[in-house]
């Protein structure tokens, strides 16, 4: 009878683990791949704008260049 409860605790306590590590490894994930996310979203921001395919900037560039 008390075998059974040892062995009962055990593999509660297992489950226990298996969920709390799960549970940490997606909030790790999801700290991981947020700031990745903003690189790579700025990255294209900046991208666009150096190759020109951003109008508005384009223009305000073009405004800002001093006229010969």
């Amino acid at each position: 009878m008390l075998e059974n409860q040892i062995n009962f605790a055990r593999e509660s306590g297992r489950e226990d683990k298996k969920a709390g590590s799960a549970w940490n490894c997606s909030v790790g994930a999801s700290f991981c791949l947020v700031p990745i996310a903003i690189g790579i979203l700025s990255f294209v921001y900046l991208s666009r704008i150096f190759i020109g395919k951003d109008k508005r900037l384009r223009i305000k560039f073009v405004l800002n260049k001093p006229r010969v």
